[in-house]
C-alpha cells in the first residue's frame, strides 16, 4: 500500500503517455473504505505466494483494453510488489505500532514527489482535472464486483467516492511540501518504480494478458 504518488510513478514508468482513465485506474481501487474489504479486494487475505496467480485470474475476467481496468490491475500488482518488499522491510525494522508512522512516511514521500518530480505533478493535475470535469472511472467497482461478487449490498463493498478521494489527496499534496521521507527516500522509490513497471510488463506477457495492453 504505497502512496498514490508512488502508484502514479509506477504507472508513468509503464506508460508515460497513458490516458487520464489509465492513471485514475491506478488510484481508484483504494476508494474501498472498509479495511477488511480493502484487504480482500487487494488480495491481501491470500497467502503471499498466491496473490500474483489470483491477480492473473482476476485480470483475465476484465477487459484490459479499457484503460481504467488495466490501471487498476497495475495498482493491485504494484501493491503486491510493495507489500512483499518495502512494506515488509519497514514492518521488520519498526516493529509494533508501525501502521500510523508508515502511513505518515508514505504520505511525506508522495508529497515530496509532487513538488519535486514534474511528471508526477503533471499526472496529479491530469487526474484531478479529469474528475473535476466529471470523468467517471469505475475501476473500483469493477475490481470489487469480480472479487466480492457474493456480497449482498451493491457491488459488495462501501466503495466511497473516487472523485472525492482524488481531489482530497491532490489538495493535500499541493498544501504540503516536506523534505524527503527518511523511510522511503527518492532513490529507493525510483528503483522500485523502475522494477515494478518492468515486472508488470512481464506479468502481462507471461500470463497471456497483453491483448490491447501496452507492449
Amino acid at each position: 500500500m504505497p502512496s498514490h504518488s508512488i502508484h502514479l510513478l509506477v504507472a508513468y514508468k509503464y506508460n508515460p503517455s497513458g490516458s487520464a482513465e489509465f492513471y485514475i485506474g491506478n488510484i481508484a481501487p483504494d476508494a474501498v473504505r472498509d479495511r477488511e474489504d480493502k484487504d480482500r479486494t487487494h488480495l491481501r487475505n491470500l497467502p503471499e505466494t498466491e496473490r500474483v496467480v489470483a491477480l492473473a485470474g482476476l485480470a483475465k475476467r476484465l477487459d484490459l483494453s479499457r484503460d481504467e481496468n488495466l490501471g487498476a490491475v497495475l495498482h493491485l500488482y504494484t501493491d503486491i510488489l510493495w507489500d512483499t518488499s518495502q512494506l515488509k522491510r519497514y514492518i521488520q525494522s519498526y516493529g509494533e505500532g508501525w501502521f500510523r508512522p508508515y502511513r505518515q512516511q508514505t504520505a511525506i514521500a508522495g508529497a515530496w514527489m509532487y513538488h519535486n518530480l514534474p511528471e508526477i505533478r503533471r499526472l496529479w493535475e491530469l487526474v484531478a482535472g479529469a474528475v473535476e470535469n466529471s470523468l467517471a472511472v469505475d475501476a473500483c467497482r469493477i475490481i470489487c464486483e469480480r472479487i466480492l461478487g457474493d456480497c449482498k449490498i451493491g457491488c459488495g463493498v462501501e466503495c466511497g467516492n473516487v472523485r472525492e478521494m482524488i481531489l482530497y489527496n491532490y489538495s493535500w499534496n499541493v498544501a504540503n511540501n516536506p523534505d524527503p521521507s527518511p523511510a522511503f527516500p527518492p532513490d529507493v522509490i525510483e528503483r522500485f518504480a523502475d522494477s515494478a513497471a518492468r515486472s508488470f510488463a512481464a506479468f502481462l506477457r507471461d500470463h497471456g494478458l497483453l491483448g490491447d495492453a501496452k507492449q
